[in-house]
C-alpha cells in the first residue's frame, strides 16, 4: 500500500504495480503485478487508523534506548536534523555483536542480526568482486533491538537494565 498527496507519486506506484501499465493501457515501464486483494486492502484501510499511534509508540521505545546507549561505546541510530525517523526498525552498532546479543539474551532481550547475504555476495554479483571491507564490518556489527508498538514498560526496563550492565572487552 502507499499513501501519499503527490500525484506523480502515486501514478508512478499506481502502474509499478499493473505490470507497467498506466490506466490508459500505456506500458510506460516495466513493472509487476502487485495489485492487492480486496481483503488486504480493507486490513490496510484499518491499520492507517492506526498508524500515527504505532509510530508514536516505536518513536517512544527507540528515545528510551537511544538515552540508554548514550555514552557506551554502542551506536544507536542517527537521525538527521529536522528530519522524522519512524523507526520500523531500530539498528544499533555493536563492535562486538556476538557477545552483545549474547549478553542481551542472557537477560531476557531479544535482538535480530541481518538476515542472509549483503548484497555483494549475491550469485548475481560473482563475477564482480567488490572490495567493501568497510561495509563488511559495519555488517559485522549490526543488530536490531525492540522498538514494536506492542513493547511494554517492563520491556524497555529490561532492555535498558540490560545495556547499562554490558562492557565491551
Amino acid at each position: 500500500m502507499v499513501v501519499t498527496d503527490d500525484d506523480q507519486v502515486a501514478a508512478r506506484a499506481e502502474a509499478f504495480v499493473n505490470q507497467g501499465h498506466h490506466r490508459d493501457g500505456t506500458r510506460v515501464e516495466v513493472g509487476h503485478d502487485f495489485r492487492m486483494t480486496n481483503l488486504e486492502a480493507a486490513i490496510g484501510r484499518v491499520q492507517l487508523k492506526r498508524l500515527s499511534r504505532f509510530v508514536r509508540a516505536r518513536r517512544d521505545n527507540a528515545a528510551v534506548l537511544t538515552d540508554a546507549l548514550d555514552g557506551t561505546p554502542l551506536s544507536p541510530p542517527k537521525v538527521p536534523m529536522r528530519a522524522e525517523h519512524g523507526f520500523n526498525s531500530y539498528a544499533v552498532r555493536a563492535p562486538e555483536r556476538a557477545r552483545f546479543v549474547e549478553h542481551l539474551a542472557t537477560r531476557g532481550v531479544e535482538t535480530a542480526t541481518p538476515p542472509g547475504t549483503m548484497l555483494h555476495e549475491l550469485a548475481p554479483y560473482d563475477e564482480m568482486e567488490p572490495s567493501v571491507p568497510v561495509a563488511e564490518r559495519l555488517w559485522s556489527e549490526l543488530l536490531t533491538l525492540p522498538v514494536h508498538p506492542h513493547v511494554t514498560e517492563s520491556d524497555r526496563s529490561t532492555m535498558v537494565e540490560a545495556i547499562s550492565l554490558y562492557e565491551v572487552h
